[in-house]
């Protein structure tokens, strides 16, 4: 079969197309060219062009037919799909390396777990870890579908979500001040009572979480950066959260190991109640700062 190939900035791409799909009918097959800088359809650009090697006839035609490559007339291998799975690893990378930074630094949620580590140990401090996990799901969730971007355009809404997140965590941080130092273990003397108190350290990892009304922001400025609106979203959604997500639980299990294992030296009652009135201040802090920061 006699083939003519035309080179465009000497990038040549065969193509194995229907006679139907293109403008001019002959009897050999279409040649696909493609300029420098264009990609195919599903990878950097919407669409290349088709021409007849006999006429100058060209229609716009989709990549998804597109076989080898050729690059100044040899023959190689496609390198357009490498190119986008590198550009992908790079840029999960870059998601990983926000993900770790932003979860490491302290914050009410780490400062909540070495709390409820040093207090009831490891453990316990798991369910505060799964609560905060939760209120992590659910603000990412609203700013994948959109509610994020309504809270944040409305001025007054956002106020208000601040406003309840900061007198949640002022009353944290005066519970926690007031906490009496005998209370280091989780020990009820009935099975209902500790289950309410393991719900308890439950309901504060969620409640932290939930009331932080910068995450949405944060969320919803960060999804969009590595979300590619020519591929289906659910799968890379559940990819960037489950990633976030796991990051979180490892870094914050982290400060509830390194917590539990320096109990032991704070268990005296000054350096536990000196411990529980930092504590309790951090949390009044962070509270204040929601309001007073831009």
């Amino acid at each position: 079969m006699d083939i003519r190939v035309k080179k465009t900035l000497g990038l040549i791409v065969l193509t194995r197309l229907p006679l139907t799909q293109i403008q001019a009918g002959n009897n050999q097959n279409p040649v696909a060219v493609i300029s420098a800088g264009v990609a195919i359809k599903g990878y950097r650009s919407e669409s290349f062009s088709l021409q007849s090697p006999r006429t100058n006839n060209i229609k716009p035609m989709s990549g998804r037919n597109v076989i080898p490559l050729f690059y100044g007339g040899l023959l190689t291998k496609p390198f357009w799909p490498c190119r986008e799975r590198d550009s992908m690893i790079n840029d999960y990378m870059i998601y990983v390396t926000i993900a770790i930074t932003i979860t490491a630094i302290p914050g009410p949620a780490v400062v909540l777990t070495i709390k409820n580590s040093m207090r009831y140990g490891y453990k316990i401090a798991i369910l505060n870890i799964l609560g905060n996990f939760m209120a992590m799901v659910i603000l990412a969730t609203l700013s994948a579908v959109g509610l994020g971007a309504i809270i944040l355009a409305s001025s007054s809404l956002f106020s208000a979500l601040k406003v309840l997140g900061c007198i949640y965590l002022v009353y944290l941080g005066i519970k926690v001040w007031r906490t009496p130092h005998t209370d280091k273990n989780i020990q009820p003397q009935s099975k209902r009572r500790q289950t309410r108190a393991l719900l308890s350290v439950f309901k504060e990892g969620f409640g932290v979480g939930i009331s932080n009304p910068k995450a949405i922001a944060f969320f919803t400025a960060l999804f969009p950066q590595f979300i590619d609106p020519a591929r289906s979203f659910i799968p890379q959604f559940l990819i960037l959260i489950l990633t976030i997500e796991g990051i979180s639980f490892l870094v914050l299990s982290s400060y509830a190991l390194l917590s539990a294992v320096a109990s032991p030296y704070l268990s005296q009652k000054k350096p536990m109640t000196f411990f529980n009135k930092l504590t309790g201040a951090a949390f009044i802090a962070f509270g204040l700062a929601l309001i007073y920061e831009d």
